[in-house]
């Protein structure tokens, strides 16, 4: 028998993401080089006197509230200008620039928002702006993405060490990270941090591998609890059972490995898997 579970997750503290967010650089730090270089005296002097809000440095959202924030921030903007005298595309320029610094963006690649934020100040049409805008989103997003996929991966196994699956090994790949945990016991809990590139969701799916009794359930109880521990907070959660086999293609493969390494043969008639998914909303602290 297999469990699926599907939750909502809503934070994760940015201190325990230790590979993946301290090599981060400092996004407004980029966005201000940018604007300094800049010879547009009336854009440069609407973002100076602007009120932006900027995230706590400990926050690490999905790319999907990412997106909603972008949009929010960029009407805030716009209309916080509405009786500027400056023409629409200027406004809309300095609406960008104020909504990415309040975006909180974790990325790696300095030059991919100072060259972006340029582009985007230089466009004279219309058309051109919306493609230096696209153009910059694009490439934040997909180092975002990489960054917050890292981040979940990280504390799960860390999360996974804590209830005893002490072997374990990340696979990374271009839409997931696989976190395999292993245990001394021939048993073994695979999870996957997959992100929708289209959608921006993100889903974090666990399936216990190997487990020949209901304790399946009592070890994804405890990985939820450490997760937990550690800030991510699971607001929904569904479960089903779904049956005796491996769930994922990587969960077969696991299997496999592992029952070479038994001595004797589990009865497939008892053997237990579990397969939970996860969507994730935010990381915060």
């Amino acid at each position: 028998m297999s469990q699926v579970r599907v939750r909502k997750v809503e934070r994760i503290v940015e201190a325990n993401v230790v590979d993946a967010v301290t090599t981060c650089i400092n996004t407004n730090a980029e966005v201000d080089s940018a604007i300094a270089l800049s010879t547009n005296s009336e854009l440069k002097a609407l973002i100076s006197n602007s009120v932006v809000v900027e995230k706590a440095k400990n926050i690490v959202q999905t790319p999907e509230q990412l997106k909603v924030d972008f949009s929010t921030s960029f009407s805030k903007n716009m209309e916080a200008m509405v009786n500027t005298n400056v023409n629409n595309l200027v406004k809309q320029k300095v609406a960008v620039i104020n909504a990415i610094k309040e975006g909180g963006y974790k990325i790696q690649t300095g030059s991919i928002i100072k060259n972006g934020i340029a582009k985007i100040i230089s466009s004279e049409t219309e058309n051109g702006f919306k493609t230096a805008v696209n153009t910059l989103m694009n490439n934040v997003k997909n180092e975002h993405n990489t960054v917050f996929t890292q981040s979940v991966a990280n504390v799960v196994k860390d999360a996974s060490v804590a209830i005893g699956f002490t072997n374990v090994s990340l696979v990374y790949s271009d839409a997931k990270v696989s976190v395999i945990a292993e245990n001394n016991q021939g048993e073994a809990i695979l999870t996957e941090v997959r992100i929708d590139r289209k959608t921006s969701k993100v889903d974090l799916v666990s399936e216990t591998i190997g487990i020949a009794d209901n304790s399946c359930n009592v070890k994804l109880n405890q990985l939820d609890k450490e997760l937990e521990k550690r800030g991510i907070k699971h607001k929904e959660s569904k479960v089903k059972w779904t049956g005796g086999d491996s769930w994922l293609p990587t969960s077969k493969k696991i299997e496999k490995k592992i029952k070479t390494k038994k001595k004797t043969k589990q009865s497939t008639s008892t053997k237990k898997s579990l397969y939970r998914k996860v969507n994730v909303n935010k990381l915060k602290n």
